[in-house]
């Protein structure tokens, strides 16, 4: 008696015109047609052997079947095992445990191998499963294969004498072909997916780490930095004192040096502060509300002018830029940005600065100015700290402006670039994505 797994959706339709063994040509080409096209859809090894005994359902008469998975060590993987108990098709399930192949298995994975046992002969050596208590009479095995590699097994067998014939078993094993590709295929991406959870795994272990590291990098700059300004304090108080009132007793050479003490000390205050600014990014929680850029940037730009009254400086800033940020963060970035552009414009005869909205660059706000500039093949040393593209001599500073902005822009979900020639100006943008969610 046979049955059909009617619940399997992706049944291949059987042709129902056949007598006995003998299956029509036009029954061959509908199941091998319908094959093709179901076998390079699959996503997994069940869903390979379920379209492989639905299609052996509609091309012979069988009890029960087989299909694993092999090793290269020869070791099975049951993915399918059905068998015939009480007049029904069941799935047997499978021990995960059982891995050990039969002898007529293993001599199978050589090649197609039909077994007819004679009435009351002995039973071949393979492994039962199912209904135990009767030897299979006929049955057949033929190797999946990928190119000369085995990658698994399909055995169909048969309570009835003489059930299979060699034409069944080199159908069988055309059966078998057509599945050796698709499951290659299935085991190409199972590996690939498994590559990309390990790597992911290491990426999430290593970013973690590196959070770790930064935030004890933070900790210590901070720590370091603060308990540096005390005694950097006393420095320059003490020399500045000897300025005033004992510089009648040092020689010129003498005054010199403290001269040179001051302002070393000054140059190195700077420096602490702009690294507690630097460690203070990474530490202090981002607020985000509307902030108006162009407001904080008018701001800066006042502040700039009290400074340097005397410059001629052409401003344009565009109105009513807003966006989305921790504003005190953000006039920061700016300030680094506006105080860079007015500092290397300070020997450009006609020096401009303008601060706007560049629509077609990813909506990224800008910052340009017509000063030194920079060479591009020097980019990438643009936001590391303590990099600089021009000496002290040319330009004052100490390389950590811009490595704060760019943390800035980070620590908003955006990102910053540049585009600059030399002596023609330089332009820095920057995005903001959190100013598209209003």
């Amino acid at each position: 008696m046979r049955s059909s797994i009617a619940s399997r959706p992706d049944r291949i339709v059987r042709v129902s015109s056949r007598t006995g063994r003998e299956k029509s040509s036009e029954t061959r080409a509908a199941v091998f047609s319908d094959l093709g096209r179901s076998l390079s859809a699959i996503r997994t090894p069940r869903e390979a052997a379920t379209i492989l005994v639905n299609a052996a359902d509609a091309l012979f008469d069988w009890d029960a079947c087989v299909f694993d998975l092999i090793s290269p060590d020869q070791k099975a993987q049951p993915i399918l095992r059905m068998d015939t108990l009480d007049g029904q098709r069941v799935e047997i399930p499978s021990d995960p445990k059982a891995s050990e192949l039969s002898r007529v298995s293993i001599a199978a994975l050589e090649g197609p191998k039909l077994i007819l046992r004679p009435a009351g002969g002995a039973e071949p050596k393979t492994i039962r499963f199912g209904d135990v208590n009767r030897p299979s009479a006929s049955l057949m095995f033929a190797p999946i294969r990928r190119d000369k590699k085995v990658v698994g097994l399909l055995s169909l067998q048969s309570y009835s004498l003489n059930a299979f014939t060699q034409d069944d078993l080199q159908t069988l094993q055309d059966l078998a072909d057509h599945c050796g590709g698709a499951l290659d295929r299935i085991r190409a991406e199972e590996d690939l997916r498994q590559l990309n959870r390990e790597l992911e795994e290491r990426v999430k272990e290593r970013t973690a780490q590196l959070e770790d590291l930064n935030r004890e990098l933070e900790a210590f700059s901070y720590s370091v930095s603060h308990d540096l300004r005390a005694p950097l304090r006393s420095i320059r108080g003490f020399s500045e004192v000897l300025l005033e009132r004992h510089v009648g007793q040092l020689d010129a050479k003498g005054q010199e040096f403290l001269k040179r003490i001051c302002r070393s000390s000054q140059q190195m205050e700077r420096l602490i502060e702009d690294l507690l600014k630097l460690s203070r990014v990474g530490r202090t929680e981002v607020t985000f509300r509307p902030v108006n850029l162009s407001e904080l940037a008018n701001g800066i730009v006042t502040d700039l002018k009290k400074t340097e009254p005397q410059r001629g400086i052409e401003i344009r800033i565009a109105q009513n830029l807003q966006a989305r940020g921790d504003e005190r963060l953000l006039r920061i970035a700016l300030d680094n940005l506006l105080r860079n552009a007015w500092k290397f414009t300070s020997k450009t005869p006609r020096p401009r600065i303008e601060f706007g909205k560049a629509h077609e660059r990813d909506s990224a706000f800008f910052v340009r100015d017509n000063g030194a500039g920079f060479d591009m093949v020097h980019a990438g040393r643009l936001f590391g700290v303590f990099q600089r593209l021009h000496t002290t001599s040319e330009f004052p500073g100490n390389g950590v402006g811009l490595a704060t902005t760019n943390r800035i822009v980070k620590r908003h979900g955006g990102r910053m670039w540049a585009d600059a020639r030399v002596n023609e100006g330089a332009t820095f943008y920057f995005t903001l994505p959190a100013a598209a969610r209003g």
